[in-house]
């Protein structure tokens, strides 16, 4: 779970950060009201050590835009966005995320 940009830049790399190959990678605040303009920020990069493990893909979701030059599997645009109060607003650590891709559905499973 990511709170901003700057603290996916800070973290993404950190030996520490409690990921594993079969975590959901979740950045907010990059909607138009939390990161206003909308900018192309949501590029979520895999962390270090999980290409070092030679995991490729991992599920990263956003509220944001990402560049149509990034890859993978990637759910974007979620509205309401975290700053609007959304699901991403409740979102912490740890908590359980499912996707659906056949129901197009992303869903919260923790609370």
């Amino acid at each position: 779970m990511f709170d901003s940009v700057e603290d996916l830049h800070a973290r993404i790399d950190d030996p520490a950060l409690r990921v594993t190959p079969d975590s959901v990678l979740v950045l907010r605040g990059c909607g138009p009201m939390g990161y206003p303009g909308m900018p192309e920020v949501a590029n979520l990069p895999l962390p270090r050590k999980m290409l070092e493990m030679g995991v490729r893909d991992m599920v990263r979701v956003c509220d944001g835009r990402m560049s149509g030059t990034a890859y993978g599997t990637v759910v974007l645009h979620v509205a309401p966005e975290a700053a609007a109060g959304g699901l991403l607003a409740l979102v912490q650590d740890g908590d359980p995320i499912v996707l659906d891709v056949p129901r197009r559905l992303v869903r919260h499973a923790g609370r």
